[in-house]
């Protein structure tokens, strides 16, 4: 499954299926979105979610978690998340989640930078 962190991201219950995000960033409003270079930037990638019906919070590492977060293709700005059968759950539906690039400077950028990904559980029958 591939998303450019796009607002909406619809997962069955019990999938684990890895999810690729394209982080694009723009330089202004009127240039086109680009693949942000983490080649250059990136020491450290995390994925946080957020379930506020049970006010659960959890997040991965790259560094941490290296089977469950990884940068696929870095020129490219493609990051890895792969879920456990048990990650999310319609009792927490919806979750919210980003994506945070702590930079080599140790700056924290997140991924959408204007809102969070909502993730709309569906029930794995």
């Amino acid at each position: 499954m591939s998303s450019d962190v796009s607002r909406v991201l619809s997962w069955r219950e019990g999938d684990t299926e890895p999810i690729d995000f394209q982080l694009l960033d723009r330089v202004d409003e009127a240039s086109p979105p680009r693949p942000t270079d983490l080649l250059i930037v990136a020491s450290d990638v995390e994925v946080r979610f957020y379930a506020p019906k049970s006010e659960r919070r959890w997040a991965y590492t790259k560094v941490n978690h290296p089977n469950r977060v990884s940068i696929v293709d870095a020129a490219k700005a493609i990051v890895r998340f792969v879920p456990t059968a048990m990650e999310f759950s319609t009792k927490e539906e919806p979750i919210f989640m980003r994506i945070v690039v702590v930079r080599n400077d140790g700056v924290r950028v997140s991924f959408p930078r204007d809102a969070d990904v909502e993730i709309r559980v569906l029930e794995g029958y």
